[in-house]
C-alpha cells in the first residue's frame, strides 16, 4: 500500500537524524519533518491528483508553522505576570 510505505518513509526519516539512540531536539524533529515531506511530495501530488480527479496538481510547498510556539510563549509569559 503506497500510503503506508509513505507514513513508514516519514518516519523513518525523522529516525536517520538521531544520532543519540532515538533522542533528537525540536530542531531536528522539524527538519527531519519537513526533509521527509519534501522527499514524499511527488507522490503526495500524484495522490491528491487522484484523490480529487485533477489532470493538474498544484505545486507543494511546505513550511513549519510556528504559530503554537509563539501562542505557548506568549500564554507563559502572560501566566508568569498574572503570578507576580
Amino acid at each position: 500500500d503506497p500510503e503506508n510505505r509513505f507514513i513508514k518513509k516519514c518516519i523513518d526519516k525523522k529516525d536517520e537524524g538521531s544520532e543519540d539512540g532515538g533522542q533528537i531536539d525540536e530542531e531536528d524533529e522539524k527538519e527531519a519533518t519537513i526533509k521527509a515531506l519534501e522527499d514524499a511530495k511527488g507522490f503526495l501530488r500524484s495522490s491528491l491528483s487522484k484523490k480529487l480527479d485533477l489532470r493538474k496538481s498544484p505545486e507543494l510547498r511546505f513550511k513549519y508553522d510556528e504559530s503554537l510556539e509563539n501562542g505557548s510563549r506568549i500564554e507563559k509569559i502572560l501566566n508568569e505576570i498574572n503570578n507576580k
